[in-house]
């Protein structure tokens, strides 16, 4: 009989733990953020049709560290990160053993910087000149972690809330358009001392037709991603995410598998100067 009371309390202990009614802030920590470091996976299909041609399909698969470092924290509560790729793995099924190796070395210690708010808003991404000959694949690394970041509502949320977000975006290539993401609270729960909040996550894009003539848009959206994320109440940050892609314009279909998870505590990272 004392065990199964134990056995009950435990069970109701883990109950309240998991599943309380509490409401908690969602908000980055942009004061004081330490350095850290991610594991950042990628794996995705493309399949280009072209006209009057066979289709032409393409794996490819991306790993690599992401050292995240503080720059400077400004007086309205927002900060400036560096974000450095390290021990990178590239693998192509259309591209050669070489090339692949190539890219592998150019994308090592390459770098890129952002703004971002308590919310979670990215603005005034930065690519140095010495990473601007790699093109889309440093860039590729920003959009992964964009479409990855939360937007926060900054008020208190419980078990079930739901908020949406929209973000204007614009690229080199002069197309823009609006990625919508909408999230919902699934989990709040208790780990190591930390408070976690589990969140699910819908994400659509819609193309701005004006500005994207040689990209016409098969489906509205035409691009649809679901995942989840675990944010970490206590220290304000990302502890895992997951988000999965699927698109599909006139000649491009694309199906994206994205995984982020943070890796133990590192030391300081020197970071290079200002652009």
């Amino acid at each position: 009989m004392r065990v199964h009371s134990t056995l009950r309390l435990a069970l109701l202990s883990l109950w309240f733990c998991s599943c309380g009614s509490d409401k908690v802030v969602l908000q980055f920590n942009t004061k004081d953020p330490k350095p850290e470091a991610y594991q950042l996976e990628s794996q995705a299909k493309w399949i280009i049709q072209a006209e009057s041609s066979t289709p032409q399909a393409m794996g490819t698969a991306l790993s690599a560290h992401v050292l995240s470092t503080k720059i400077i924290s400004y007086s309205d509560s927002s900060v400036r990160l560096q974000f450095v790729a390290d021990s990178v793995t590239y693998h192509s099924d259309q591209q050669s053993p070489e090339e692949c190796k190539h890219i592998e070395q150019s994308m090592n210690q390459q770098d890129f910087q952002l703004k971002m708010s308590m919310s979670g808003a990215v603005q005034d991404v930065r690519v140095p000149e010495s990473s601007q000959d790699l093109g889309q694949t440093v860039m590729e690394l920003g959009r992964m972690l964009v479409k990855l970041q939360p937007m926060l509502p900054g008020m208190p949320v419980s078990l079930g809330d739901t908020w949406e977000s929209q973000l204007a975006y614009g690229d080199d290539a002069g197309q823009s358009g609006v990625m919508y993401k909408w999230f919902q609270v699934e989990d709040l729960f208790t780990h190591g001392g930390k408070t976690l909040a589990k969140l699910r996550v819908n994400i659509k894009y819609h193309l701005d037709q004006s500005t994207s003539a040689h990209f016409k848009v098969s489906s509205d959206p035409f691009v649809l991603g679901t995942g989840d994320l675990v944010f970490n109440v206590t220290d304000g940050q990302i502890e895992d995410a997951n988000m999965e892609i699927n698109g599909a314009l006139q000649t491009l279909q694309v199906r994206q598998q994205i995984h982020l998870k943070r890796l133990p505590a590192v030391e300081q990272i020197v970071v290079g100067e200002k652009m």
